[in-house]
């Protein structure tokens, strides 16, 4: 939950910090141009820890529930009922806006309908720009998403042993890094190295090795190297409030930029009947598009992902749902069968993606 939050953070910053200082970067060059590749570098780390974390939970679904006997149904049918109808509910209300709006879509609404705005199959998303401010190109990290899992469940569930899943984790993370070098000495376009599925599938597969090395006997090894315990951060991270504020991240990331898209002008304009001063617009500009943010993805949650998410109950796997990882976490195949005195949460507060 807290590389949600980070990662989200990271992205948001960088998405507020950018017009307030565009202007000043075109003008003073060199300098500014250099701080402004600091601030996309760390928007780039931002999407490779949600593909981390993404990884992370869906494997460890995945792998946990390789003995359910109706595997794809309950995995395809519990993701889509937390990650379609925020999506889709933003793309049909654009569309049934787009007389008011003034919208040209260029074919654009195709390829976000089906997960293909990674692609070129329209007009590349980083260039197709809404009225109003409104902007949908972080949707490519969604479709990247999309895309790696409809053939990650299927390869999990055909391979099956925690070692060669871990072998293929690896070499195929390998191939991801030696394309992205292919292509760069090629001269490729960035945009399509950047959100390319294959060329960012190698932060979905750490994330999905990571979630398979704490479920055999180097558990011990991963968490003390991943996890730095008795920190004051992870004492923060710990508390029950923020383990709870995951439910809203996925509605912090879809909608965000509606809210700097509609409201960080106006907060910026705010902030300069009281200052001059860009670093004030910045802090407060942010925070007050942060606030926003969270009231927009709270209500939506409440309002409107809820009723989706109750169905759910009706797509739970095998009963009983936990398995103790102790059970198998010494050996490299699947998980035993469920059963009466065997038991693992698959999917607590901090899971709440599939």
């Amino acid at each position: 939950m807290w590389l949600r939050l980070t990662a989200f953070g990271v992205w948001l910053c960088w998405e507020s910090w950018l017009p307030i200082y565009s202007e000043r970067i075109l003008r003073q060059g060199v300098d500014w141009l250099r701080l402004e590749g600091v601030s996309s570098a760390l928007a780039r780390r931002g999407s490779i820890y949600f593909f981390v974390l993404s990884g992370f939970l869906i494997t460890g679904i995945l792998f946990d529930s390789l003995r359910d006997t109706a595997y794809f149904r309950r995995f395809y049918v519990r993701r889509a009922l937390r990650i379609f109808p925020l999506y889709y509910g933003v793309i049909l209300l654009l569309l049934a806006l787009t007389p008011w709006l003034g919208i040209v879509w260029h074919g654009v609404q195709w390829t976000l309908l089906f997960y293909l705005q990674n692609t070129s199959l329209a007009i590349p998303i980083g260039d197709f720009k809404l009225p109003h401010g409104l902007d949908l190109e972080h949707f490519w990290s969604l479709a990247v998403e999309e895309q790696f899992y409809l053939v990650w469940p299927l390869a999990v569930f055909l391979i099956r042993d925690r070692k060669r899943l871990l072998g293929w984790c690896l070499a195929f993370s390998v191939f991801a890094l030696t394309l992205r070098l292919f292509l760069e000495f090629h001269g490729t376009a960035y945009k399509f190295i950047n959100t390319g599925t294959l060329c960012r599938a190698d932060s979905l597969l750490i994330g999905a090795a990571l979630a398979l090395l704490i479920r055999g006997p180097e558990k011990e090894a991963t968490l003390a190297w991943c996890l730095v315990p008795r920190s004051i951060a992870a004492d923060i991270f710990e508390t029950r409030w923020l383990r709870g504020f995951g439910n809203y991240s996925y509605g912090l990331y879809v909608t965000h930029m509606v809210i700097l898209g509609v409201l960080l002008g106006i907060f910026r304009r705010w902030v300069r009947h009281l200052t001059s001063q860009p670093s004030v617009i910045i802090l407060v500009g942010g925070m007050l598009v942060f606030g926003a943010s969270v009231l927009l993805a709270y209500a939506s949650y409440h309002l409107y992902e809820k009723p989706f998410l109750k169905l759910k109950r009706y797509f739970n796997y095998d009963q009983p749902e936990r398995i103790p990882v102790a059970a198998h976490a010494a050996s490299d195949a699947a998980p035993p069968e469920p059963g009466p005195d065997r038991m693992l949460v698959l999917n607590g507060p901090c899971n709440p993606l599939p």
